[in-house]
């Protein structure tokens, strides 16, 4: 049917797929701008099941007055409960796996995008009802145990979240510790790496002089971090020997920058 006038129209964006909330806002449509799904009347205690993309739980339980009629799209089922069947008992049905398992068959959701399952199809799905007492009891202990199933699905992701970044942030922070000479204790009679680069930079300079290599164009520079000083090295093939007795450095080179690490 067609609106007559101007209603709160209730679309697949009105939905909080998270928590199969409503929307508080009203979206006020007026007759002569009625989009052409909007054809579906709603009261309270209506269940609104969005039938493309199931899997999504695009649903809600219709559990406030609106200031216009409420109309949803042709995009939802409109469930409504009679007499000794609890709408909480069927909407919590809805989002169980053995639910989502007939909703999302193929045989019963069409399409590759946007599978969405026709309303004659969810109609047929086999619901078991207990008695309403058993009915309200389930639905009890499902409002008592669900909360905690949420906080465990957040940490849950976040401890996954934390699992599967570690590997890198550990490698980065070993090779943090090993530049800045905290892996292992320091000798403080041991030569810094600061008076070990003037060194390398004394045999580069001594090297150029003898005409054995040319000088770079970008020249090494010292710089300042977290309370270290560095050198950045722009050097191509030097061969050198530096003396040290109480500790080894390993250098390694990337993208024409040398780095020292001391062990």
């Amino acid at each position: 049917m067609t609106p007559a006038k101007d209603f709160c129209y209730i679309d697949i964006g009105s939905i909080d797929n998270k928590n199969q909330k409503l929307s508080i806002e009203e979206n006020i449509v007026t007759a002569d701008k009625a989009p052409s799904r909007a054809r579906k009347i709603v009261t309270i205690g209506d269940i609104l099941y969005s039938t493309v993309r199931p899997y999504l739980h695009n649903m809600c339980i219709i559990d406030r007055s609106f200031s216009h009629t409420p109309i949803a799209s042709t995009g939802f089922a409109v469930l409504t409960c009679h007499s000794g069947f609890l709408n909480e008992f069927l909407f919590y049905y809805l989002m169980s796996p053995n639910f989502d398992t007939y909703a999302n068959n193929t045989d019963n959701a069409k399409g590759v995008a946007y599978p969405a399952i026709n309303d004659n199809k969810l109609y047929q799905a086999l619901i078991p009802v207990p008695p309403k007492a058993e009915q309200e009891r389930i639905v009890k202990k499902l409002k008592d145990v669900l909360p905690y199933v949420v906080t465990y699905g957040v940490k849950y992701s976040e401890a996954k979240s934390l699992n599967n970044g570690f590997t890198n942030k550990l490698k980065k922070s070993i090779l943090q510790e090993a530049v800045q000479g905290k892996l292992v204790s320091q000798e403080p009679t041991d030569e810094p790496a600061s008076v070990l680069l003037e060194h390398i930079h004394a045999e580069k300079e001594r090297l150029i002089q003898e005409g054995k290599i040319k000088r770079d164009k970008h020249e090494s520079v010292i710089f300042r971090r977290d309370n270290s000083h560095y050198r950045k090295l722009y050097l191509k093939k030097i061969y050198f020997s530096i003396k040290s007795t109480n500790f080894w450095y390993l250098y390694f080179k990337f993208l024409n920058q040398i780095y020292l690490i001391r062990f």
